[in-house]
């Protein structure tokens, strides 16, 4: 930045269009640097403000790269080509926008500048700002026009790359502006599944960031679903092997099978459901089950036939993993244990399955762990789990096929509510009744309810005696007290909704995370702040005396909030020197 140096050599005779070995002229290093008066004086001494280098750059490629608006400005007046490609057919503001300079962005558009140029491998200034997490410029660009759902070479949107590092204000920005959660990349991946990818070059804080990202779409995914006819075919269009079961519960089995829908070019995979009892077509809402749409974590309907007047086969979206209750129980055989971070993943989406089923008005009477089915599970990794709940096509809003008492079917006893064995109500808070002993039957590796007590006195201990199910030995006492317990109150308006469910296993996941993440940079002896996981931790909690805090996140937790490390009530902080 010496002009008068760079004045005195090109005085003396010096070549102002010399190159080193990248090609670079004096003009590029000014505009890189910063150094707006040399690169005034280059200028007024004949230097090519439109020379390249070996990689294509102008300097106004390199001024808004590193955010020098007024070198970029300058060049500009001058007529530098805003629009000029690099060699990956990079402009300047894509330069810009990958770096989060908003004021070169703002003046580069301005002045003409495309936002929706594409690079060599399609991308936009809107991908690049995106991935490193600028909300401010993607704010910006999606005012002035920019497409939010462009793709690259790999079909991904500015989304996937936000999700991909966990720059959640991101996402949740596009999602707003009508982003699509569930588009595909050309290997299938939706913005979720990015965000679930962790890679080498993540460290802790974005980690916890893709964390909330993941629980960002998952909310979302459970509010989006689209309604559909539930089809009827033919019997033929139906096809099963009974040699193929999948399974079998008090009222079905399931095999698997095909079926062949009308709009369909090959049949479908499908779970084909056939009643142990009579059923006839008029017995299910079908308009009904048809407003439960698609959705992530409820199991969807294909179509049905009718094989006789007391005889319907219900085909059903394939889950080759079975279902969550013989899971539990082959993890029980095996002695592994099941991480809590799964257990509360898995409350989580049931809780968002039974959301939506109790907004169009499915009470669904059996929910256990045999009516929850797995497309992925992974005991030890929460991003591998996706559950989805089932078994709820025989049930009707205000009546049930299933629990006709005088009919003698089977009732699941050990998962009603008080109200149900008393008066025979069925509800939304039943169904959370049931939820909270789906719960104990997780963390209990499929033990069965009350299992101590026989089947003619579990009335009298549930309605009568109002007694509730303990807390199992590897079940953190939040998870109990938060989400379990209060699913248990004797008077149903005292229960949480569905609604209320997901939002509570949204805190405790996030407290359970946290405690995961302080326990492993414990272990690390990083000695590390738990709740920024940047900054050096110098604050102790008392009585207990963990160092586990900095001293800006120290007044976060309230008084009597459980320490990060060892959960003990926290009456103050203090500073630790030395």
């Amino acid at each position: 930045g010496h002009v008068n140096v760079v004045e005195f050599l090109e005085k003396k005779g010096g070549d102002i269009s010399a190159t080193d070995n990248t090609e670079q002229t004096p003009m590029h290093k000014a505009a890189w640097n910063g150094h707006v008066n040399v690169v005034e004086f280059l200028e007024k001494k004949g230097g090519d403000i439109s020379a390249k280098s070996n990689k294509g750059e102008t300097p106004m490629h390199l001024a808004a790269y590193n955010g020098h608006v007024d070198i970029v400005e300058f060049l500009e007046k001058k007529g530098g080509d805003i629009s000029a490609k690099d060699n990956t057919e990079q402009t300047p503001m894509h330069l810009a926008a990958w770096n989060g300079h908003v004021n070169v962005v703002e003046f580069l558009e301005k002045k003409g500048g495309d936002i929706s140029a594409k690079s060599n491998t399609d991308i936009t200034p809107m991908h690049l700002a995106a991935y490193n997490g600028h909300v401010d410029i993607v704010v910006f660009l999606e005012k002035k026009g920019g497409d939010i759902s462009a793709t690259n070479n790999t079909e991904q949107t500015p989304m996937h790359l936000a999700a991909y590092n966990g720059h959640v204000d991101v996402v949740e920005f596009l999602e707003k502006k009508g982003g699509d959660i569930s588009a595909e990349d050309n290997n299938g991946r939706t913005p979720k599944d990015l965000a679930n990818l962790v890679g080498s070059e993540h460290s802790e804080e974005t980690k916890r960031r893709k964390e909330q990202t993941v629980l960002f779409l998952e909310k979302k995914a459970s509010n989006s679903s689209a309604p559909r006819v539930i089809t009827k075919v033919d019997v033929g269009a139906i096809s099963f092997d009974e040699k193929d079961l999948l399974g079998k519960g008090q009222f079905k089995m399931v095999y698997k099978g095909t079926i062949t829908l009308p709009t369909a070019r090959a049949p479908l995979p499908a779970a084909i459901q056939k009643g142990k009892f009579d059923i006839s077509e008029k017995d299910v809402d079908w308009a009904l089950l048809g407003k439960v749409g698609v959705h992530s974590y409820v199991m969807g309907f294909l179509g049905y036939a009718v094989v006789s007047p007391t005889n319907v086969l219900i085909a059903t979206h394939l889950c080759e993993h079975g279902d969550l209750y013989h899971k539990l129980g082959e993890l029980s055989d095996d002695e592994e244990e099941l991480s809590p971070l799964v257990a509360v993943r898995v409350a989580l989406q049931v809780a968002m399955g039974m959301q939506q089923l109790a907004s169009v008005g499915i009470i669904h009477r059996d929910l256990a762990a045999r009516n929850v089915l797995l497309q992925s599970f992974d005991p030890n990794d929460q991003h591998r789990v996706h559950v989805k709940v089932s078994d709820f096509g025989l049930s009707k809003a205000g009546g049930a096929y299933y629990y006709d008492t005088a009919r003698l079917k089977p009732l699941p006893l050990r998962w009603m509510a008080p109200e149900c064995h008393s008066r025979n109500k069925f509800s939304e808070k039943s169904d959370v009744w049931a939820f909270g002993v789906l719960m104990w039957e997780v963390f209990t590796l499929g033990l069965k309810p009350y299992y101590n007590v026989i089947d003619s006195d579990i009335i009298a201990v549930i309605a009568d005696k109002h007694t509730l199910l303990k807390k199992p030995n590897e079940c953190p006492a939040t998870v109990y007290t938060k989400l379990m317990e209060p699913c248990w109150s004797r008077k149903a308006k005292n229960r949480p909704t569905f609604s209320e469910l997901v939002s509570i296993s949204l805190r405790v996941y996030d407290e359970l995370l946290m405690i995961e993440t302080a326990e492993r940079i414990a272990e690390d002896d990083s000695n590390g702040c738990v709740i920024c996981l940047s900054a050096p931790a110098t604050n102790a909690f008392l009585p207990c005396g963990h160092k586990c805090v900095c001293a800006k996140d120290a007044t976060l937790l309230p008084v009597d909030s459980p320490c990060p490390i060892c959960r003990a009530p926290i009456q103050s902080n203090v500073r630790i020197f030395g």
